[in-house]
């Protein structure tokens, strides 16, 4: 089986040192990231998406990652297996009809 190759931009969660601080290092040392990942799609489901960095034919997967859909701001189709040529981005399936800024959660 092939998987099709996608670029997942998505929201990641940052913790803080495991040290004492007080409220102003602590309230500047945590930041919200933007991630970017680049693999193949292996498996989606409601609650998240699975993704490798490299697969063989006989479904054997290494550097995996599981990205909750909540977390993803945008998600792009680099390689289709099944022949098509032109990268298509899509929202996720429970965001249909949404605009991009829709999708971007709350960041305070």
């Amino acid at each position: 089986m092939m998987y099709p190759l996608v670029y997942i931009q998505w929201v990641d969660a940052h913790s803080s040192p495991s040290e004492w601080l007080d409220e102003g290092d602590f309230l500047t040392c945590m930041n919200i990231d933007v991630a970017h990942t680049v693999g193949y799609l292996i498996h989606e489901d409601e609650v998240q998406v699975k993704v490798a960095a490299s697969y063989f034919t006989n479904k054997l997967f290494c550097g995996g990652m599981a990205i909750p859909k909540s977390c993803i701001l945008m998600r792009q189709v680099l390689v289709d297996p099944s022949g098509q040529s032109t990268p298509t981005t899509r929202p996720l399936l429970s965001d249909e009809g949404k605009e991009p800024d829709d999708l971007a959660p709350t960041i305070h």
